[in-house]
């Protein structure tokens, strides 16, 4: 009877691990997909800028506001992929470097770009 136990206690051990396994996988795919729609949403609003300067150049008039508005969302985007980066980075076990700010797996003890000690 103890083997039986013993048996079953190791089979839902690993459907837990498993489990757990598979949630970490989702949440750095969500992450991953986040990053992305970010980094497309970024883009669309560097082209915006370009296109008001365009403007501007064949002699159309831009509010400072107009500027301002697409900056402030830049701003937003870059803060949020920053945001999303270090979650995804923290799910992969990795840190930054105090010095460099360089990724590395969280059992280094040594910055391998500057060499500085975690």
């Amino acid at each position: 009877m103890d083997f039986w136990k013993e048996f079953s206690k190791t089979v839902s051990s690993a459907a837990e691990g498993t489990v757990k396994g598979a949630e970490k996988l989702t949440d750095m795919a969500k992450l991953k997909y986040k990053i992305s729609s970010l980094n497309t949403k970024l883009t669309d609003a560097f082209t915006e800028v370009g296109k008001l300067r365009y403007s501007e150049k064949n002699g159309d008039t831009v509010s400072e506001e107009a500027y301002r508005e697409l900056f402030d969302r830049i701003d937003e985007y870059n803060f949020q992929i920053a945001e999303a980066e270090t979650e995804l980075y923290d799910l992969m076990c990795f840190v930054s470097c105090p010095k460099c700010g360089t990724r590395m797996k969280k059992d280094c003890r040594y910055c391998p770009k500057c060499g500085e000690k975690r």
